[in-house]
């Protein structure tokens, strides 16, 4: 697969009913990883409750939806950049 339709390229369209709920899923959690983290209940696991969280929300908006070509390819190389720093960081600790 080329990187210029990985970036760019047209996905299979999934359902509103996926496409929202898992986006307000990906959201809550979001939330309640900062909630966790700004008040420091996590422990050793400081930043994995935000960054796990954020990377499956970007992820989501990235692939799930439409988006004009220039924004498409930004969220799309955003979270595979983002993909990068939290594996470097989960096998780095």
């Amino acid at each position: 697969m080329k990187i210029s339709t990985l970036l760019a390229g047209e996905l299979e369209p999934r359902g509103a009913w996926f496409r929202y709920s898992m986006l307000t899923i990906a959201f809550v959690l979001l939330m309640i990883g900062l909630q966790d983290d700004l008040l420091g209940h996590s422990g050793n696991q400081k930043h994995l409750v935000v960054f796990i969280p954020f990377l499956l929300l970007i992820n989501h908006l990235a692939f799930n939806f439409r988006w004009p070509r220039g924004l498409t390819i930004f969220l799309r190389a955003s979270a595979m950049l983002w993909l990068l720093v939290v594996t470097i960081y989960i096998f780095t600790r």
